[in-house]
């Protein structure tokens, strides 16, 4: 078996640890329209939606960075 792709944001699996390799992820927020997509994991796309309604959002030259877990428990725990 093949090994599951890893979300090159925080290191974890892609769409999830819950899921690895199951789905592509979600495009990343933090890569301009005019560049490819970066595919991240589901927590990093929660993750990313929150910093950009804080106006914190990163660029991936900040990568990887630590997550706070409560993302990784779900959508809602924000």
């Amino acid at each position: 078996m093949a090994q599951p792709p890893i979300c090159p944001r925080c290191g974890h699996y892609v769409p999830s640890d819950v899921e690895p390799g199951v789905g592509p992820g979600v495009p990343s927020m933090s890569v301009s329209a005019d560049l490819d997509s970066i595919m991240v994991c589901m927590p990093c796309g929660w993750h990313e939606a929150w910093q950009h309604a804080q106006g914190e959002l990163g660029t991936p030259g900040s990568w990887p960075l630590v997550v706070p877990e409560r993302f990784y428990k779900g959508l809602g725990s924000c």
